[in-house]
């Protein structure tokens, strides 16, 4: 009896160790599924909303921490990319949908360097 309880429970355990969560992983998902929409809409309304997905996902990833190795890359990527932010929120709030766009190029130039240095696989 007990033999046939580890033979049920023992697999439920490993799968739940092999789907935890996390949180760094979903918002770069996140961030990059945002990132890929604004770029290639034309509607500002539609920019804006899939802003604020980014920025809440972004905010998630800033917060997350990373092997000790890279942790102060890391920190340098994000803090590279705040004032990108900074100058989109401008862009969008002024509705000036052809300044967001520049500034969604540098972020994506921004993006490689870091997902490169960091060694990040798509």
């Amino acid at each position: 009896m007990k033999l046939l309880l580890l033979i049920i429970v023992l697999p439920a355990v490993l799968l739940m160790g092999c789907s935890k969560h996390d949180e760094l992983h979903e918002s770069m998902e996140s961030m990059g599924e945002s990132f890929k929409v604004m770029r290639k809409s034309d509607d500002i309304a539609a920019v804006k909303a899939e802003w604020v997905n980014f920025k809440q996902a972004q905010l998630v990833a800033q917060k997350q921490k990373v092997p000790a190795e890279d942790q102060s890359e890391f920190d340098n990527g994000m803090n590279e990319v705040s004032p990108l932010i900074d100058k989109i929120d401008a862009a969008l709030k002024a509705d000036d949908l052809a300044a967001a766009k520049g500034l969604f190029k540098q972020l994506g130039e921004v993006r490689k360097e870091y997902h490169d240095k960091l060694n990040v696989d798509k």
